[in-house]
């Protein structure tokens, strides 16, 4: 029922076809749900949907209403085999209706982006509270009986969060009690950005997981800083091939050097020599 589609076609009371290439014209349809055809009930009116029968299930009826509060129930009705079987269907559907509406209620319990509170993070940075909205609808369709005031909303924030926290990242739930019966669940969003202090190393919302901090500001310092000693090791290994390269000269001139000493040495031995003979 949540088809427009569907839901226009399942409470028409008639239909005229239009003509094919078989038909010109068709006689008009009418649909066999009494509760459709009648619809003049105190207080809630029919919007569908289907009857049937076989011989197994014997005569069937899926019908909807909605009341004046916009509450919409469904039910089902089936195996009816009395001889005035139409009758005893639609009475039958109709005290069900009139019960269904008496004693239930729909609760608009929350809707989506209502505030639901703060959680405090001590390690948050500038001590930034996390917001808790709801993160999305939740209607209970419950008792009557049931006193609105008295139901208990318990929020469970989950204990592994790790900063930096996003808006709309899922951080928990919020279960809804009526004494002490749950009547529904709905999750818990971020409402806005939170991120870690950078002086506080480890540390979750419980103060004792590592978070690790992750601060706009605080990645492009952390990324300037790393340019900068980028720079400084590209230096320093220029400096490095630079000094290796003069130390590999500084050798090979003082082989040259050596060389030509033991030659001038050889020579002047080998004359002193000559002049001793």
């Amino acid at each position: 029922m949540k088809n427009e589609t569907f839901r226009s076609i399942v409470k028409k009371t008639s239909l005229k076809m239009p003509p094919t290439n078989k038909h010109n014209s068709w006689n008009t349809l009418y649909t066999s749900n009494i509760l459709l055809k009648s619809n003049n009930f105190d207080g809630y009116e029919i919007t569908g949907i289907k009857s049937g029968y076989t011989d197994p299930a014997g005569r069937c009826l899926i019908s909807s209403a909605r009341n004046n509060d916009g509450e919409e129930l469904i039910l089902v009705v089936m195996g009816i085999r009395a001889g005035n079987s139409g009758e005893v269907l639609t009475e039958v559907s109709i005290k069900l209706f009139e019960y269904g509406f008496k004693n239930f209620q729909t609760i608009n319990m929350v809707r989506k982006n209502v505030f639901l509170g703060l959680h405090s993070m001590d390690t948050a940075k500038n001590k930034t509270p996390l917001v808790l909205v709801a993160q999305n609808d939740l209607d209970v369709f419950t008792l009557a009986s049931v006193d609105r005031e008295k139901i208990e909303a318990k929020l469970n924030i989950d204990r592994q969060l790790k900063l930096p926290i996003k808006e709309d990242d899922l951080v928990g739930t919020a279960d809804y009690y009526y004494q002490d019966q749950l009547l529904g669940t709905v999750n818990i969003a971020a409402g806005n950005d939170v991120y870690a202090d950078l002086g506080d190393k480890k540390g979750n919302v419980d103060s004792t997981d590592d978070i690790p901090g992750n601060d706009p500001d605080a990645v492009e310092h952390e990324k300037d800083n790393n340019g900068i000693v980028q720079k400084i090791f590209i230096i320093g290994k220029v400096v490095l091939v630079i000094a290796a390269t003069l130390a590999v000269i500084y050798i090979l001139l003082m082989i040259i050097v050596n060389i030509k000493k033991r030659k001038k040495y050889n020579h002047i031995r080998k004359n002193h020599n000559s002049r001793d003979q």
